[in-house]
């Protein structure tokens, strides 16, 4: 750090105080600091001072237009050669919705009954419904019987027919040969299905839209709530 003997505007003061002790009126130059103008002429502090180098340059902006440098004295700014660029911000995409197991599709399926298909590898369970047996019979009002597990198994083997169907397991780690499984073919989803068809009943833990679909079908008398059983 420098003495205070090297400060610039030490000098001046001294000659100030010096000519006040013997009276002389003559006013001392005030002197530049730092590179900012004089306050001898207060237009100076409002007009931005600038230099010939810095006009010609040659820098111009990303619309051509030439760059105007605003420096004081002795206050150095770097000199780009060529022409100004604005730098544009990275944009930051949100983050992707985290996605869920796929469901992996089977062929050639067998449907063993009204809630149950064999998939060669194993048996699934359709999720959140209860149905007959193929060997199941229902009595008709009249005290006769008819074989409504057998007529819930053909339903779905008429939905089904030779396509193959999707299956999301609900325990993904069961290596159990029945497994429950959410399953779909050509979008039409196999448990919601025989319970809107009335061919079976919802489990208490199935959601909200299986009990609403159920109450249509005993309101319709389909399938397992038919009159006659026919």
């Amino acid at each position: 750090m420098g003495q205070l003997e090297d400060l610039p505007a030490r000098g001046t003061m001294q000659e100030a105080n010096a000519r006040a002790a013997v009276g002389d009126p003559t006013p001392v130059a005030a002197p530049i600091i730092l590179g900012f103008p004089s306050t001898a002429d207060p237009a100076a502090s409002r007009r931005p001072a600038t230099t010939e180098a810095g006009d010609a340059a040659g820098a111009v902006d990303e619309n051509g237009r030439p760059v105007r440098y605003v420096e004081g004295s002795g206050i150095a700014a770097p000199r780009p050669s060529g022409p100004l660029v604005r730098e544009e911000q990275p944009t930051i995409l949100p983050a992707a919705p985290a996605r869920g197991p796929d469901p992996e599709r089977f062929k050639l399926v067998v449907i063993e009954n009204a809630g149950t298909v064999n998939v060669r590898s194993h048996r699934i369970s359709l999720a959140y419904i209860d149905a007959p047996d193929a060997e199941a019979t229902c009595t008709r009002p009249n005290g006769s019987t008819w074989p409504c597990g057998a007529r819930a198994r053909t339903a779905l083997r008429r939905l089904v027919r030779r396509r193959a169907i999707d299956c999301l397991q609900l325990d993904r780690t069961s290596e159990a040969p029945v497994r429950a499984a959410d399953c779909e073919v050509a979008n039409t989803n196999l448990s919601q299905w025989m319970v809107e068809q009335g061919w079976a009943r919802p489990t208490a833990d199935a959601p909200k839209i299986y009990a609403e679909l159920n109450k249509a079908a005993v309101d319709a008398g389909r399938g397992l709530y038919q009159a006659d059983g026919r």
